[in-house]
């Protein structure tokens, strides 16, 4: 499931609110997500692996928006704190 924050401050926010532990960010590379306390390292030092364990990934691009991608290992009850905190993060188009 993809996720949307207007920028990864409230991206990254939401995701610790949510009990997530954060990798090291490094420029534009992803960053991996785990539910817990855990030390992640950088996504360029991480193996495939270990990719495939995180909980979750921010993919970010400079500048705009950020899309956090749950992947289907991550526990519901996290992922439903994300998915909670992405709505109330995105603009509300008015009619």
């Amino acid at each position: 499931m993809k996720l949307t924050f207007p920028d990864l401050d409230s991206a990254i926010g939401a995701a610790k609110d949510a009990g997530f532990s954060i990798g090291t960010p490094h420029r534009n590379e992803p960053i991996g997500l785990m539910h817990g306390s855990f030390h992640i390292a950088k996504w360029r030092s991480l193996h495939r692996c270990d990719r495939k364990l995180c909980h979750a990934v921010i993919h970010q691009s400079y500048p705009g928006e950020v899309t956090v991608v749950l992947q289907a290992t991550c526990p519901k009850a996290p992922a439903t704190a994300l998915c909670t905190a992405a709505v109330a993060a995105s603009p509300k188009e008015v009619a």
